[in-house]
């Protein structure tokens, strides 16, 4: 997240710090020298309202890919894995979505929250003024938009696609597979816990004799360790999104000239 710089993200609760120093986000493509196409997948991108003009400058001829999945799906989807980074504390859905009123007015934040502007479920699902930004910065000819759909559905095809769009070979094939599949902590209370105290996590673990230590590593593990068993969004909820996003998915398949209106079909 070198670009972006209206995307107010707390490096100290991160696992991975961000990098915001041009000469280290430089050094992240040392090795890359000589390569056609150097790029970077950093998500809030799209999100932000500055990224766009910033990486024109940085870049005026970059080549821009959008993916985009059904807003209602891809909420749900955030809030579990903000669970996961302990980004949200709200384990209801319908208790986060509520809560955005409240946390606008910086209430609510959770004390290991590293992205607060993220739990704004509903503007982070609002693509529709996204894409235009990068559309009006960047024009067609340069912007890539992929449906996330189209992509599961027949994921070589989609790949070959963005690679003839970066006009690179179109031949390569990597092994394709699924990647940051839904999960969460077996014990959220202790995550959230270890997340506020990193230093004693570490502390705790050099203080043990070295034959116990890879013990309590192991529980420290299994106690945070991912699990993908998490109930669908309730029926009611769906069906009070789909009518809130009703508008935005009608707009959207207008500028990408795509039927979007499957996205709010109850099933």
């Amino acid at each position: 997240h070198f670009f972006g710089s209206d995307l107010q993200i707390a490096p100290e609760m991160l696992e991975r710090p961000y990098i915001r120093d041009k000469a280290a986000y430089l050094a992240l493509f040392d090795e890359a020298a000589g390569c056609k196409r150097l790029g970077e997948a950093s998500t809030w991108y799209l999100f932000s309202k500055l990224a766009a003009r910033e990486i024109k400058a940085f870049s005026p001829h970059a080549k821009i890919i959008i993916m985009l999945r059904n807003p209602i799906e891809m909420i749900y989807s955030l809030h579990g894995q903000f669970l996961w980074t302990c980004n949200e504390t709200l384990e209801s859905f319908e208790q986060a979505w509520e809560a955005q009123a409240d946390r606008r007015r910086g209430g609510r934040i959770p004390p290991e929250s590293h992205f607060p502007q993220g739990l704004q479920y509903a503007q982070v699902a609002s693509y529709t003024e996204q894409v235009k930004r990068y559309l009006e910065v960047f024009g067609r000819s340069q912007v890539m938009i992929i449906l996330f759909d189209d992509f599961v559905s027949d994921t070589p095809e989609v790949y070959g696609q963005v690679l003839r769009f970066l006009e690179i070979d179109p031949g390569f094939r990597p092994l394709f597979r699924a990647a940051n599949v839904a999960k969460r902590p077996a014990n959220i209370g202790v995550k959230r816990f270890l997340k506020r105290r990193p230093k004693l996590q570490r502390g705790v673990i050099a203080m043990l004799p070295p034959r116990f230590r890879p013990h309590l590593s192991r529980m420290m593990n299994w106690l945070t360790s991912s699990r993908i068993e998490r109930p669908p969004m309730s029926e009611p909820m769906r069906a009070r999104l789909r009518e809130q996003f009703a508008a935005q998915i009608e707009d959207l398949g207008e500028l990408l000239s795509r039927d979007l209106l499957h996205w709010c079909a109850s099933t």
